[in-house]
């Protein structure tokens, strides 16, 4: 199943582009009724399921169930890689630099999803936190009077050991 439809791509992108680019001939053909469309979503959508199966961030059915902007977000995302695809069965009509210059866009969001730096508002990303970090500080250790303060000369100072701040 697509993430998005072709009436989303059309509404993101130039209607008469589209056209041209969902023909097999010389002749432009409707982007709502196209094959080629539909499997160039489809491919889309495959290509951000195998991003987020690769991070271990999401399922398949938490990001068909996303709402709001994170839908619009994922719509924009595979309307995105979809019109990468169709571009690329043209790229002597587009030319090689904006081919490579949209794949580049379309990898670097890719690599974001699967590293965890875009985050989409599922309910298991909604209850994940920040870890808080608690430990002793370095009087705390100064104070236990071990062997490493006690023969200052051969060890590191506690401080050097120890994580800035604490």
């Amino acid at each position: 199943m697509a993430y998005a439809t072709a009436s989303d791509l059309v509404a993101r992108f130039d209607k008469n582009i589209l056209a041209d680019l969902a023909g097999d001939d010389a002749a432009p053909a409707d982007p709502l009724s196209s094959p080629r469309v539909a499997r160039a979503l489809e491919g889309a959508s495959g290509e951000i399921n195998a991003a987020a199966r690769m991070g271990g961030r999401y399922s398949p059915e938490e990001l068909a169930a996303l709402s709001g902007d994170d839908l619009e977000f994922l719509k924009d995302v595979t309307c995105q890689l979809a019109l990468l695809r169709l571009v690329g069965t043209r790229i002597q009509t587009i030319g090689e630099l904006a081919h490579k210059t949209l794949r580049e866009t379309a990898d670097k969001i890719l690599d974001d999803l699967r590293a965890g730096r875009l985050v989409f508002g599922t309910p298991a990303a909604e209850r994940a936190q920040t870890p808080g970090v608690d430990g002793p500080t370095v009087l705390d250790y100064e104070r236990l009077n071990l062997l490493p303060d006690r023969v200052r000369n051969y060890y590191p100072s506690r401080g050097s050991r120890l994580p800035l701040g604490r």
